[in-house]
């Protein structure tokens, strides 16, 4: 059961990432206006790396379901989960809560420390 939530995690990880890229994008980015390339570049790359980081966690929980046995799980998806909680506390804060990410980025991080604790081998 834990590599069942830990491979939930990383597929739901994977999905809110590209969704955070894609809707900032067409929804945040696309629209502002930007004094120049310059400076909308520099928002499209600060945007997507943390869909990036976010997409490199769920990766990791995904290996860490496929390749680590049960107690080695732990502290790998431990820290993975630290980027996600940065994105999910950031979140909540700066919308004050009215922003469905945080809630998905909580989900993410529940089911993958459900997964690596190894309290459902």
């Amino acid at each position: 059961m834990s590599q069942v939530l830990l491979m939930l995690a990383g597929l739901l990880g994977l999905a809110v990432a590209a969704v955070h890229s894609y809707m900032g994008q067409v929804r945040v980015i696309a629209p502002a206006k930007f004094a120049g390339k310059v400076q909308r570049g520099m928002a499209q790359a600060i945007w997507h790396f943390s869909s990036l980081v976010w997409a490199a966690s769920a990766l990791v929980f995904l290996y860490a379901a496929l390749n680590l046995a049960g107690a080695a799980r732990w502290p790998v998806v431990g820290l993975a989960t630290l980027p996600l909680a940065y994105g999910m506390i950031a979140n909540a804060w700066i919308t004050r809560g009215r922003h469905f990410g945080w809630v998905m980025l909580a989900l993410v991080i529940a089911l993958a420390l459900a997964g690596g604790s190894g309290r459902f081998d």
